[in-house]
Order: C-alpha cells, then sequence, then structure tokens
C-alpha cells in the first residue's frame, strides 16, 4: 500500500462524511504531502477538475460533502467537472471502479488538462 493510501486509510472512516473543512485540516496537519490539499474534491469518484495532478478518488461528492469510501471503491456513475460560472459537465465514466474520459476529450488527465486549458 503507498504512503498516501495508508494515510487515507488511517485518518478517514468508511462511509463517514466529511466537510470540505475538515478534510482540509486532516490534510494541512499530514507527516507525507498531499498533492491537491487544497481542494479535497480532487479526491473524489465524481467531480474532478483540470488544476489536478492525479487521479487518486477516495471520496464520493455529494452536497458540498465528501463520503470516504477508500480506494478501489467499484464506482459507476459519470465524473462532472463544474467549471467557475459554468454548468457541471461530464467529463468521464466510471464503470466498476474503472474510469474513461469521454470524448472528444483525451483519455489521460494529462491530456485532458491540456485539451481543456484550449477550451479556455
Amino acid at each position: 500500500m503507498n504512503p498516501l493510501e495508508e494515510f487515507f486509510n488511517l485518518h478517514f472512516n468508511p462511509n463517514q462524511v466529511y466537510s470540505n473543512q475538515e478534510i482540509r485540516d486532516i490534510f494541512q496537519n499530514a507527516d507525507i504531502p498531499i498533492p491537491n490539499s487544497g481542494n479535497p474534491t480532487a479526491f473524489t469518484y465524481n467531480r474532478w477538475n483540470k488544476g489536478m495532478d492525479l487521479i487518486f478518488p477516495v471520496f464520493i461528492h455529494e452536497k458540498r460533502r465528501y463520503k470516504y469510501v477508500g480506494r478501489n471503491f467499484n464506482y459507476t456513475g459519470p465524473v462532472y467537472h463544474h467549471a467557475n460560472g459554468n454548468r457541471p459537465e461530464i467529463i468521464a465514466n466510471f464503470e466498476n471502479g474503472d474510469y474513461a474520459f469521454i470524448q472528444p476529450t483525451p483519455v489521460q488527465l494529462h491530456e485532458w488538462k491540456i485539451w481543456q486549458r484550449a477550451q479556455g
């Protein structure tokens, strides 16, 4: 198990719901680097943003709250990107824990970020 996964398993309880601030407080006291630590949404199965450095879902985003489900959760459903001031758009789909980007978006997160920047 990698250190990031160990950190989440140690500090979060399965099926417990957390606020954005609670998660950021836990991140702030981490003894390991947490990428995207200012944005807990970057750790969700169902809502991503172009500022993410990696895909590491452990939460399900529900009405400004975050339900901890852990890694390798068998999630099936859409992944939304909600740019400031815009309507949410579906950018990917999970099926039984595996995701795929919606076309014409590229298939890798790095490529998606480049494509998203080009869209304005």
